[in-house]
């Protein structure tokens, strides 16, 4: 077995195509991350929840704090999850203006659309 080749950084090389390891899923983290702000930057206003007092900067984090959650965590359910969530929002909500009860909502739809491969499949409906 070939030694593995390294960057200039010291990050390890794939032997198969001398990208750094970890790169691919970077990349895909990032496209995932695109494409649910896009999503979510569009469709916020048409939700139960919004409050038009909100901007979608308010929304933003919550979302993303469902859909980064749910590729997280394969198993449980959002329900399972929701008491974690609720104590990492002070620290993940920047400057967002909601309260944790005003978040939940766009977490839990952010988790619910990630759901089951679901992001990728809602784009093409």
């Amino acid at each position: 077995m070939a030694a593995k080749e390294r960057t200039e950084r010291g990050n390890e090389l794939s032997s198969k195509d001398q990208r750094p390891v970890g790169t691919s899923v970077g990349a895909a983290a990032q496209a995932i991350d695109h494409r649910e702000d896009a999503y979510w930057r569009e469709a916020h206003a048409r939700e139960p929840y919004y409050n038009p007092e909100h901007s979608y900067d308010d929304y933003q984090p919550a979302y993303r704090l469902g859909w980064s959650s749910r590729a997280r965590y394969d198993h449980g359910t959002f329900d399972t999850y929701e008491p974690a969530f609720r104590s990492d929002w002070d620290n993940v909500k920047g400057e967002s203006r909601l309260s944790w009860e005003e978040a939940r909502h766009a977490a839990r739809a952010g988790w619910d659309r990630f759901e089951g491969g679901m992001s990728e499949d809602a784009d093409r409906r």
